[in-house]
């Protein structure tokens, strides 16, 4: 269900951000994105409902294939790992909710930076002509997708309704049961770290001594 709930945050936000959606959405697998596909069915209810959302590999789109082994090899293999020998070690307990907010608190901005940083990369990097395949363009991701007409291509995003959008969102926030523990915590860890001179974290080391430090003093509090 956390997986479902961050699939459909990303997925609500994007169609915000560019006031509509994809023709087709395809996910794996149905759990992981049960509200996804209720905001993708949503919004595009004119159609069938197996039109508009799939469940399965895509393993003829070798492009997101390949960009999927990317991002294992440059970013998320090393945090797997890392994580992995946090809980091997007995730093990191999953069913421990303090131990999971304060993971998320000291390590998650580091991870956004280099999650962007990955994305600008990929998103800029020139794909080259293939001749094999005539309906995949070469040029740069970043402006295919915003300015498909350079190339002779046509958008493919489809308008989305605000009401569509917020109907959803209401609808699967209810059903979620989202909570605000973890703002309620960054809001103590916030407190702790100013009234103990504490600096956001850097690098992993600094984000793994924040992290037991915080959670030393969390539990001197208890």
């Amino acid at each position: 269900m956390h997986h479902s709930k961050i699939l459909f945050k990303l997925c609500s936000q994007g169609r915000r951000n560019s006031n509509g959606c994809q023709g087709r959405l395809r996910h794996r697998e149905l759990l992981r994105c049960s509200f996804s596909a209720l905001l993708q069915r949503r919004t595009r209810r004119h159609l069938r409902r197996d039109i508009s959302f799939m469940c399965g590999r895509s393993v003829s789109n070798q492009r997101i294939e390949a960009w999927w082994s990317m991002l294992r090899k440059m970013e998320t293999d090393f945090w797997i790992n890392y994580f992995k020998d946090l809980r091997e070690v007995g730093l990191y307990c999953d069913d421990d909710i303090l131990h999971v907010q304060c993971l998320k608190f000291c390590y998650m901005p580091l991870l956004k930076e280099e999650l962007y940083r990955v994305v600008e990369l990929w998103n800029f990097h020139r794909i080259r002509p293939q001749s094999s395949n005539e309906h995949s363009p070469p040029g740069r991701p970043e402006v295919l997708y915003f300015l498909p007409e350079l190339n002779g291509k046509v958008r493919h995003i489809h308008n989305v309704t605000l009401d569509d959008i917020e109907l959803a969102e209401h609808v699967c926030d209810g059903q979620t049961g989202m909570d605000d523990s973890f703002q309620l915590f960054e809001e103590l860890a916030s407190i702790i770290m100013e009234d103990e001179g504490l600096n956001p974290p850097r690098n992993p080391d600094e984000a793994l001594q924040l992290y037991i430090d915080l959670l030393g003093y969390i539990e001197d509090i208890m």
